[in-house]
């Protein structure tokens, strides 16, 4: 899938850069990182995440429905927001996705 852009000018840098990534959220969850965009990249279309590795899932939280979330570790989360996604057509007509955010919204 193509990435279309980022939310934040952070989430760019923690996205192509592993020192930035450990800068902003640490050892552990920057390596997940370099992995969930890898997921991204080589994926065809959104339903192909789900069948990869990182626990993706479709996220029906408030301010977050819509979105796609891939597991870094127990709790943080890597998210993307869908460009084109169409309730008739669903997840297999998005080929393109905009990082939105990597964050813990557990307990939100």
């Amino acid at each position: 899938m193509e990435i279309i852009g980022y939310r934040t000018r952070n989430l760019e840098q923690a996205c192509s850069s592993e020192r930035a990534a450990k800068r902003l959220f640490g050892d552990q969850v920057a390596r997940k990182i370099k992995l969930r965009v890898k997921d991204v990249e080589s994926a065809d279309l959104a339903p192909d995440l789900f069948l990869g590795p990182g626990k993706w899932h479709a996220l029906q939280h408030e301010g977050l429905a819509g979105c796609l979330a891939g597991s870094l570790t127990a709790n943080w989360r890597f998210i993307v927001r869908p460009d084109g996604w169409d309730a008739e057509v669903g997840w297999s007509g998005v080929s393109a996705v905009e990082i939105w955010d990597i964050c813990d919204y557990h307990g939100r």
